[in-house]
């Protein structure tokens, strides 16, 4: 998981903590303060606080962490690099580019004679329906 601007949050001794711990030490505040006000046992902080770090917390309980320390949680997608219309642009010249080297496949005539093949076949339809 990559969030914008930085990877994690991390503490001086060069470890990830995690959004959720670094935030709740920088405010000061307890284990049993959140743990409180989100009516959980103190385990339960440190098992969310880890599952952050492992990347395995739910959305709605990251949510309900943040709220639970005063914080929104904002969650977004952004490109890697550029900006969306830069991607989206790319990405269309990338089709372009694809798209002509599939018409520069494709035979510019009938190889295969179908369309001779097909009148020869009608034209005989109709003979032999003016032969009944």
């Amino acid at each position: 998981m990559r969030t914008y601007g930085c990877s994690r949050a991390r503490g001086a001794d060069g470890r990830s903590w995690g959004w959720l711990r670094g935030v709740r030490q920088a405010l000061r505040m307890r284990v049993g303060e959140v743990a409180r006000r989100m009516k959980v046992g103190q385990s339960e902080i440190y098992r969310l606080e880890m599952a952050e770090v492992r990347d395995t917390i739910t959305l709605r309980k990251l949510r309900v962490a943040a709220e639970a320390i005063g914080c929104e949680l904002v969650y977004a997608v952004v490109p890697e690099n550029g900006t969306l219309e830069d991607m989206a642009e790319a990405l269309e010249r990338e089709r372009k580019k694809d798209e002509t080297a599939k018409q520069k496949r494709l035979p510019k005539s009938d190889p295969y004679g179908l369309v001779k093949t097909v009148t020869a076949v009608m034209a005989l339809a109709e003979w032999h329906r003016g032969k009944r």
